[in-house]
């Protein structure tokens, strides 16, 4: 032992003693201030870990958690979450889509070879009929020319097309536009007859085995659901915007921050980028941010 702690050693031995010896209400006044003594050593202690918090710049993106804004934020993720549940939830629909994908996937690895065999053959359907097709658009533009100027109702038709198109092109109605010069253009086009003719000669790609049949109708129900889960996903953001009053990147980051002090609290690091006031607010919140913004 050194000579510093036989010293403190000594003089608590000598004030215990003295105390004993004084009556008993000294004793008692004596023994209360070092009680507080102690208790404010303490204090003064965990004051000392606590976090002081920092001073951080918040802008229109970066805002200060406060404890009301923390709690909405809280509940906007909430409403997201309850939302992305259920049968018509993004959760429920991934979950369909992957077992379709799966099936999809099995069904073309045990019939690899028949999937071969009919794109082999589809595209040879295909490049036969681009070949018929393309000279029927050839004749059907040939037999144009030569009856436009004679024929009265293909004049009259054209006429109106163009005044029509003129028209829209006026009050800019581009989708108009669109629509009537594709109008015009399906005046040259191959008729039904004419893909009729062409399925007869080369084939149909509807001709497909049972097989890929089913490949293609398992395919269409995965773009479907695709487009369900782009909406679901939307109707979760709008949840979560509505409920937390932030817009998308205000919530963004404030997710960001959040998971950032749940990540330096599991281990058990200094917290860093919060004022005092956050640090509070996060900690009275910590049950709710497990897993919040994931």
């Amino acid at each position: 032992m050194t000579c510093a702690s036989l010293r403190r050693t000594a003089v608590m031995a000598l004030t215990l003693s003295t105390v004993a010896l004084l009556p008993k209400s000294a004793s008692a006044q004596i023994g209360g201030l070092i009680k507080k003594k102690i208790a404010s050593a303490a204090a003064g202690q965990e004051q000392a870990v606590r976090p002081a918090g920092e001073n951080v710049a918040f802008d229109n993106i970066i805002l200060e958690l406060t404890p009301e804004r923390l709690g909405k934020v809280i509940a906007g993720k909430q409403a997201g979450k309850k939302s992305a549940t259920g049968p018509s939830g993004a959760i429920a629909l991934r979950e369909k889509k992957d077992a379709l994908s799966d099936q999809l996937s099995q069904l073309r690895d045990k019939n690899s070879k028949v999937f071969d065999a009919w794109d082999t053959k589809k595209d040879a359907i295909k490049s036969c009929r681009d070949s018929v097709l393309h000279l029927a658009q050839k004749r059907i533009a040939e037999n144009f020319q030569a009856t436009a100027l004679s024929d009265p109702d293909v004049i009259q038709k054209m006429t109106d097309l163009g005044a029509a198109i003129q028209k829209a092109y006026a009050q800019g109605d581009t989708a108009q536009v669109r629509k009537l010069t594709m109008q015009t253009a399906a005046m040259m086009e191959p008729t039904r007859t004419d893909s009729l003719a062409a399925d007869r000669k080369c084939g149909s790609p509807k001709d497909a085995p049972a097989v890929v049949a089913q490949a293609t109708s398992l395919q269409d129900q995965i773009d479907q659901l695709n487009d369900q889960i782009r909406n679901a996903e939307v109707a979760a953001s709008r949840a979560e915007q509505e409920g937390s009053g932030l817009n998308s990147k205000q919530l963004a980051m404030a997710c960001e921050r959040i998971e950032y002090y749940m990540q330096r609290l599991a281990a058990k690091s200094r917290q860093a980028g919060f004022t005092a006031g956050e640090l509070d607010a996060l900690k009275q919140r910590e049950a709710d941010l497990k897993g919040l913004c994931y």
